[in-house]
């Protein structure tokens, strides 16, 4: 059974939190955490992509990141109008009558960044930590805040409320983060006097931690290897594609093949007809969106159009289910993937592509379906019958 806001159970909860508010009372008081960053923080400040170098952690974004984890570590997830009513009596919100305040201050206490704090990212060399960047920067050349930036975290708040934002607290130190990019592990950082949340607390609320082995390493040679379990899983020679000379060769995934069956003839020649016996299906959507297909070549070469998968809905972003980081189990650090309580939303998204009208399909809901597929998927193969399961196991393979 899953833990959820007690509030859903008593309605007269968010009066008592609200009167203590008011009241002063109720054993209010600042606890103040000592954070330090162990990976480049990206992002954060008021303008996108760009560190504040006067205020480079700033109040809103943790109490933003806050919020969300409370979601995940306390919010009935499958009663949106119980999450709302829940979440609005301690985080605030606009409700019926109106706006109601959070119960909740956060401040930040801080040193303004110097410039021997920054590093611009085309100076990372790092592949694993290009490849959790991804392939551009906003505004150009990204600025990160180096690892070791240290700040206080000083949070008030009631009694009433104390059990949800401590966890809250909790689970934001072990797979949270600051600015941008921090499920693929960006602005991870490391808290003093708070207990790591441990597998068991995470399969409580329908997710899925998966650690590595115990072995020798800092955060950020942690970190580099969860990304490149990813990058192994999705792209890696022998594993998400075949070799080949002097570049790798076909993938093991479905959706290259899928989308030569879209363009008619764009073969490369003959070279790669379509082979896959997935189908139309695609299942790296599952890990978020967009995703930009690129074939080697031109369509005047025989290739397929460069494509981009989005959501259905409209929007142009899809955020992942799945986080990536160092995970500090107390002694020492460790690679980390979480599979979020909400990712089964996330293999069940419509699909379309940007600039074509062709219909690319998510992973089957049918569980013959999603059976029958797999197997046809060397990486999932044996692992799962979907891919984000399948990366799971294959994240605890050495």
């Amino acid at each position: 059974m899953t833990r959820t806001f007690k509030h859903a159970d008593d309605p007269a909860l968010a009066d008592k939190i609200a009167e203590q508010w008011q009241a002063g009372s109720g054993g209010q008081n600042w606890t103040s955490y000592a954070c330090k960053l162990v990976t480049p923080l990206y992002g954060g400040g008021v303008s996108a992509g760009l560190v504040d170098e006067e205020m480079p952690v700033r109040a809103a974004v943790l109490r933003g990141q806050l919020r969300f984890w409370w979601r995940m570590a306390c919010g009935p997830l499958d009663d949106p109008k119980a999450m709302f009513k829940a979440e609005s009596a301690i985080w605030g919100g606009i409700g019926a009558k109106g706006p109601v305040a959070s119960r909740v201050r956060v401040r930040v206490v801080s040193t303004s960044a110097a410039a021997a704090d920054f590093v611009p990212s085309d100076s990372e060399r790092d592949v694993a930590i290009r490849y959790a960047f991804g392939p551009s920067s906003i505004n150009g050349v990204a600025q990160w805040l180096r690892p070791g930036f240290g700040f206080d975290l000083r949070v008030e708040y009631s009694d009433a409320c104390a059990e949800d934002v401590e966890l809250a607290l909790r689970w934001w130190a072990s797979f949270g983060g600051l600015g941008a990019r921090t499920r693929r592990g960006f602005g991870a950082v490391q808290v003093k006097d708070l207990a790591p949340v441990t597998a068991a607390m995470v399969a409580d609320r329908g997710g899925l931690l998966a650690l590595g082995r115990q072995g020798s390493g800092d955060a950020l040679q942690q970190w580099k290897r969860a990304v490149n379990k990813l990058f192994a899983f999705r792209q890696g020679v022998g594993v998400g594609r075949r070799a080949g000379s002097p570049r790798p060769s076909r993938s093991f995934w479905p959706e290259p093949d899928q989308i030569r069956r879209f363009f008619p003839g764009k073969d490369a020649n003959g070279r790669h007809r379509p082979v896959h016996g997935g189908g139309n299906v695609f299942p790296r959507a599952a890990f978020g969106l967009p995703i930009r297909f690129e074939f080697p070549g031109s369509p005047r070469n025989g290739e397929p159009e460069t494509t981009e998968l989005l959501p259905a809905s409209g929007q142009d972003r899809m955020a992942s289910p799945l986080v990536l980081k160092p995970y500090w189990d107390g002694q020492r650090w460790r690679r980390m993937a979480l599979l979020l309580p909400t990712s089964e939303g996330a293999l069940r998204t419509p699909l379309r592509f940007k600039d074509h009208n062709f219909f690319p399909r998510h992973w089957p809901n049918n569980a013959d379906a999603r059976e029958m597929i797999a197997p046809t998927i060397a990486p999932m193969r044996d692992r799962g019958n979907d891919p984000l399961t399948a990366f799971m196991h294959f994240f605890t393979e050495e």
